[in-house]
């Protein structure tokens, strides 16, 4: 058989694995630019409260994520590493 159902178990690692290259690049991309999203509304905010407020909040939220997301990467590295 050819295609998704095989009976080798390694092709649904190499998927896997695939699949994951490509979505961290889509992911470090949004990422990034976000982050120079935010960094342009901090450094264009013009010492307003409000835009500083809402850049800092749209900084520390997507470094968060950042942060999150690279935990759960290593989670399943250290999972997959054990099966």
């Amino acid at each position: 058989m050819s295609g998704i159902i095989s009976d080798n178990p390694t092709v649904f690692k190499d998927y896997f694995v695939i699949v994951n290259k490509y979505v961290w690049i889509i992911a470090w991309s949004i990422f990034m630019g976000v982050i120079i999203y935010a960094g342009v509304s901090l450094i264009s905010s013009e010492w307003d409260e409000q835009k500083l407020t809402q850049a800092n909040k749209t900084l520390v939220y997507w470094l968060t994520w950042i942060v999150v997301s690279l935990w759960a990467y290593v989670i399943l590295e250290v999972i997959l590493k054990l099966f």
